[in-house]
């Protein structure tokens, strides 16, 4: 072996290798413009490679000189301002905002024009998948006061479906339990005024949340209904039928009952034959007929409950004839299906007209 040759040993080695490692080395850097230049010495013997002459690739990519080694291009982080590709972004991000606005805009004019907006169908509460299922009820309640322009629209009525009764209804003025109502939807209904009532064509002043089912016998409903102040256990909870006329209609049907037992309604009152000023009670027909609704209602600090049910067809002559399947409430037949609100003390009736398609089993 030659003499100059330098002989180290193994640790030697390992220790120049250390220091060489923990030397910074001279480092050249250098971002793509998108230009065209020369060649660029770094060193002796180190010729940096020419840039991208395309310019697209020259602004997504950054080309380093890293002492004898070329580091391999990476993509920037994002567009340079004000390139091409950078204000084309721009522009789209622009065009979707504005056509978000624009889509907001068109929907809250279209649900302010059916007189609904802010109103919800849907609310029961969380559906449960233990401890037997069901749901906690919960009243669909406006997000806003748009709701009160409903009555002053004269609108159409509410359709709504009955479902079929899967689980057994204890009439006892709420939720007995989770399973209870579970099948129903909730239905949010603005209360108007009724007919010759000078109130009728002005804003709403209350609502209800309604829910309803049907058996082969009985029209099954359970009304919550916002009422914070004014509590009367003589304020009523029912629903009615008239068939011909709103006014003097001689097959008109009508079932209500009390918020409490303690007032002057101690009990539910099924009642017939509207003459534009009173009811008649079912059994002061001739020959007479039976009460046919039952129900129980209370008060739980915001609101008025109302559970309730009443025969689909009683028999006795004095009462509506429905059955299972049949759609009712349609007003082009003068035909008025009303859920209704009764404040005694003010002597006022609230309302809300539905069309109601019964469950067929």
């Amino acid at each position: 072996m030659a003499d100059d040759v330098e002989r180290v040993s193994s640790d030697e080695l390992i220790r120049r290798a250390k220091e060489s490692l923990a030397k910074p080395p001279e480092r050249f850097d250098r971002t793509s413009t998108g230009e065209t230049g020369s060649d660029v010495e770094a060193g002796a013997d180190a010729v940096m490679p020419r840039r991208p002459t395309d310019p697209e690739l020259s602004r997504s990519y950054r080309t380093t000189w890293d002492g004898d080694d070329l580091v391999a291009p990476v993509p920037s982080e994002a567009p340079e301002p004000g390139t091409r590709r950078g204000r084309w972004w721009r522009s789209i991000a622009v065009l979707v905002v504005v056509l978000g606005l624009l889509v907001v805009g068109w929907l809250q004019s279209f649900r302010n024009e059916r007189g609904d907006a802010g109103l919800t169908t849907t609310s029961l509460g969380d559906i449960l998948g233990e401890s037997g299922g069901g749901v906690e009820l919960s009243p669909a309640v406006p997000i806003d006061d748009s709701w009160r322009r409903h009555c002053a629209v004269n609108p159409s009525p509410t359709h709504v479906v009955s479902v079929w009764r899967a689980n057994d209804v204890v009439l006892d003025g709420g939720q007995t339990d989770r399973l209870e109502w579970s099948e129903a939807e909730a239905i949010f209904m603005p209360l108007q005024p009724g007919v010759g009532d000078p109130a009728r064509f002005q804003p709403c002043l209350t609502w209800m949340t309604a829910w309803f089912m049907n058996d082969a016998e009985w029209l099954y409903g359970l009304y919550y209904v916002a009422w914070e102040t004014d509590i009367d256990p003589d304020d009523s909870g029912g629903i009615a039928l008239f068939r011909g006329s709103r006014c003097c209609g001689v097959d008109s049907d009508f079932g209500t009952l009390p918020n409490s037992p303690s007032g002057e309604y101690e009990s539910p009152w099924d009642a017939h034959g509207w003459n534009g000023a009173r009811w008649f009670g079912d059994e002061e027909a001739s020959p007479a007929g039976t009460v046919d609704i039952e129900g129980a209602g209370s008060y739980d600090g915001t609101g008025y409950w109302f559970e309730w049910r009443k025969r689909l067809d009683s028999g006795d002559g004095t009462d509506w004839i429905l059955e299972p399947g049949q759609t009712i409430g349609d007003v082009s037949t003068l035909n008025w299906f009303l859920t209704n609100l009764w404040d005694d003390s003010h002597r006022r009736s609230y309302e809300h007209a539905v069309t109601m398609t019964l469950a067929a089993g």
